[in-house]
């Protein structure tokens, strides 16, 4: 069942899980796989040939840090189901940001998915394999190294003076990476504590406004917001 663990469908596996001997799971699986044959009739099975190299992929190349096998690991699980990325964004450990992927796939939106997506790993706590980042369960915080890593009154001068250069230079004083929904909302909250700390409110308030447009669920970025509105007054 390892194999086919993530195509499965769930009536299927509860079909199988009822066989009582060798033979009918035997006639189960042959007849699993000539379903998903997309040129019957021929020796081959494209499908099934696809889906064996991809699964004998991930388990050598993803339980490289992990202690798991490489199948069960987020990233092996994503290369089974969508295969190889169209193309790859790794943000390397910072002092502030714990190592990053994103992996960008076109998506078939027969089946329900966006035109384009990406999906973001995480390193949790800078060691160990990369986890599948939520953005709801995990939040940008996760992401960030430094203990106080929400609080805008423990950024260093150096610091905020880093985070406000970089930030402008992406895209005046509305910071964007293309692409990258979880980075954006991450560095747009960086850059509109930097303008709080400073002064600037109503910079202030118009980054971590398109945070929030992004990511409606930010508790504490809307108490700053409202914070920031109360001193306006």
């Amino acid at each position: 069942m390892n194999l086919t663990r993530y195509i499965i469908r769930d009536e299927e596996k509860d079909v199988f899980m009822q066989l009582a001997n060798d033979i009918d799971r035997d006639v189960f699986i042959e007849t699993f796989w000539k379903m998903r044959d997309p040129t019957p009739g021929t020796p081959r099975n494209e499908y099934k040939d696809e889906h064996i190299e991809r699964f004998n992929y991930a388990n050598k190349y993803f339980r490289r840090s992990s202690t798991r096998e490489g199948w069960r690991t987020d990233m092996g699980m994503i290369y089974i189901i969508l295969s190889d990325p169209v193309s790859k964004d790794r943000f390397p450990a910072t002092k502030d940001i714990y190592p990053c992927e994103v992996w960008y796939y076109y998506g078939d939106q027969a089946k329900g998915l966006p035109p384009h997506f990406g999906l973001t790993f995480f390193q949790k706590g800078g060691v160990g394999e990369y986890k599948l980042y939520n953005p709801v369960y995990d939040g940008p915080s996760s992401l960030l190294i430094k203990s106080y890593r929400m609080d805008p009154f423990y950024f260093s001068e150096e610091d905020l003076n880093k985070i406000k250069s970089n930030g402008l230079a992406i895209k005046d004083s509305f910071p964007v990476i293309e692409g990258n929904y979880e980075l954006t909302v991450l560095l747009q909250n960086s850059v509109g504590f930097c303008y709080y700390k400073t002064g600037e409110k109503d910079e202030a308030l118009k980054v971590l406004k398109a945070s929030l447009r992004l990511n409606p669920g930010q508790e504490e970025i809307k108490r700053l917001i409202d914070e920031i509105e109360k001193g306006r007054d």
